[in-house]
């Protein structure tokens, strides 16, 4: 399975890409949100972990925008968001396609998150 990590930190992305990697995932790596959609369209990710670092100002209008294209609307999103500032989850919590998590995250729970959509997404995923 291909996982798209999308961090604004170079150092981070690196450490997720490292912590991932022991699991034998396909992971790609963007650094910069000027051609996320195009990396999508061309990679084509069974699942995308997108920090907020990786577009500070538009959080979880970023979100709004991946669920609004057609190439990433069906494809799973673990969002990180950063330790002190409250994400609307509300909003989010409605698409069963979204998990929210908070900085600091243990990592057996985002392990968690990507079987339940690789290994087990059979039963979370509508078809």
């Amino acid at each position: 399975m291909k996982v798209m990590i999308c961090d604004g930190d170079i150092g981070r992305a690196k450490v997720l890409n490292d912590l991932l990697n022991v699991y034998k995932l396909q992971l790609v790596t963007i650094n910069r949100n000027l051609d996320l959609f195009k990396q999508i369209e061309n990679h084509k990710p069974a699942i995308i972990i997108l920090n907020e670092t990786f577009a500070p100002k538009l959080g979880s209008a970023m979100i709004t925008r991946l669920r609004s294209n057609p190439v990433s609307k069906r494809i799973p999103i673990i969002f990180i968001s950063a330790g002190g500032q409250p994400v609307d989850s509300a909003r989010l919590h409605s698409d069963s396609l979204i998990a929210l998590m908070q900085e600091p995250f243990k990592i057996k729970f985002l392990r968690h998150c990507i079987d339940r959509w690789t290994t087990f997404r059979c039963l979370h995923m509508q078809q």
